[in-house]
């Protein structure tokens, strides 16, 4: 029996009682600071991976004796090798759980990464850049999984707005950090960063991811490898789950086709590695913005009224680079800003495009579906950063007309996929 004192003074057992409350607040806080933490961390691998070394391009043509084109061949080869990694990934994660696939896929990162510093050609470099983006694809996919697995809708969304923040702070200190790397160290530097940072993640998911042991071993099905991959026959059905795809597509594709192009835009202009490393910072902290609102409006608003106004400030973003660039061509700003009003408009889309892909699919297949939609988002991009290269060849109006079209697609295409009836995915 628990002693008590008498007068006003509280008893030993309430005192107990309420240290012991304060005490398991404290560390279901001190929990998930660090479970958002990790997903911060693995879910930043792959957009690090990729805007990292931006400002160090025209330097790396120089080094690797290549055209524009050449190098930025790297970006198309690295979205690709994360594109089709997330289908496996995705599977894995199902079927082996989520903790030990990301560990593996951390330490081939590494080691690509270190490998992409010593290389001495072109040809060394964009093998190493592949199997380096393989490692990373691992990160969005599993990110994504875990935290479907957690929440429902509303919460997912909540949560994909808390962490997506951080995460786009890559795309601002990536490119920055990425210019002043390549300025007093050298293009190889970055990549030895990229190493460091690896090693970190895999750190810190040892030490705090634990898996959902539920998930792995009560709902996910232990089926063959053929029937895994059949599984994602029931996601095109989706037409649910495809119009959220189509709309996180169009926005990655137009922030990944913004920053493999937007180099050579300021090269033309004048501007070196150190200086455009700074104009990506507008960029990103409206991304930022945009994510905090989108988290706010999710409270008051439903999830499709908030990715629509996503994509109107998307458009009008697009509108205005294209005008501003009819007339102030010399001007870095005439893209910069306008592009920070599409990128706010981004931050609205992603966290409500993802929570609602990934929420609209049954638990027992999350893992694919993450998988699944990360490859569509990864080959859309691929796909655009391959074209505007050619398309655009560092003219501020012909990326800008680029952008604004694939706004312009990813949103006709997300209408019309909502307003078909919608096709229920059925467990076999």
């Amino acid at each position: 029996m628990l002693l008590t004192t008498c007068g006003s003074q509280p008893t030993l057992g309430h005192y107990t009682q309420k240290n012991i409350v304060g005490i398991e607040i404290s560390m279901l806080r001190h929990h998930h600071f660090f479970f958002l933490l990790v997903m911060i961390l693995i879910g930043s691998v792959s957009l690090l991976g990729t805007d990292i070394y931006l400002p160090a391009l025209p330097e790396m043509c120089g080094c690797f004796n290549c055209s524009q084109v050449q190098i930025q061949s790297s970006f198309t080869l690295y979205l690709l090798g994360l594109a089709l990694c997330q289908l496996v990934y995705g599977m894995l994660a199902d079927r082996f759980g989520r903790k030990r696939i990301i560990l593996i896929a951390m330490t081939l990162f590494m080691l690509a990464s270190y490998f992409c510093a010593r290389a001495d050609t072109l040809t060394e470099f964009l093998i190493f850049r592949v199997l380096q983006s393989i490692g990373a694809g691992a990160g969005s996919v599993i990110n994504r999984a875990i935290i479907a697995d957690r929440y429902n809708k509303t919460e997912a969304a909540g949560i994909f707005s808390t962490i997506f923040p951080f995460i786009g702070l890559a795309a601002a200190i990536g490119p920055l950090l990425g210019g002043y790397l390549c300025s007093y160290f050298g293009w190889r530097s970055i990549f030895y960063f990229m190493m460091a940072f690896g090693f970190l993640v895999c750190l810190l998911v040892l030490i705090f991811l634990k898996e959902n042991k539920k998930i792995q071993t009560e709902l996910v099905p232990r089926h063959s490898i053929k029937k895994q991959f059949l599984a994602y026959r029931h996601l095109v059905t989706n037409t649910n789950f495809l119009g959220y795809t189509v709309a996180l597509c169009a926005g990655f594709a137009v922030f990944r086709s913004y920053a493999v192009e937007s180099p050579f835009v300021f090269d033309n202009q004048g501007y070196q590695a150190k200086e455009m490393g700074s104009f990506y910072i507008a960029i990103s902290v409206a991304y930022v913005l945009g994510n905090l609102i989108a988290k706010l409006l999710v409270k008051r608003q439903s999830l499709e009224r908030v990715l629509n106004m996503g994509f109107l400030f998307s458009i009008l973003g697009g509108a205005l680079m294209v005008g501003f660039s009819l007339y102030f061509s010399q001007s870095p700003y005439a893209i910069i800003l306008p592009m920070a009003v599409v990128v706010l408009g981004n931050g609205f889309l992603f966290p409500t495009s993802s929570a609602g892909a990934m929420t609209s699919v049954p638990i027992v297949y999350s893992g694919r579906a993450s998988g699944f939609m990360g490859a569509l988002q990864f080959i859309t991009a691929a796909i655009c950063i391959n074209w505007i290269g050619e398309f655009s060849h560092g003219n501020p109006l012909s990326m800008s007309i680029f952008i604004l079209g694939i706004i312009l697609m990813g949103f006709l295409g997300y209408r019309w996929l909502s307003e078909r009836k919608e096709s229920r995915l059925i467990i076999e």
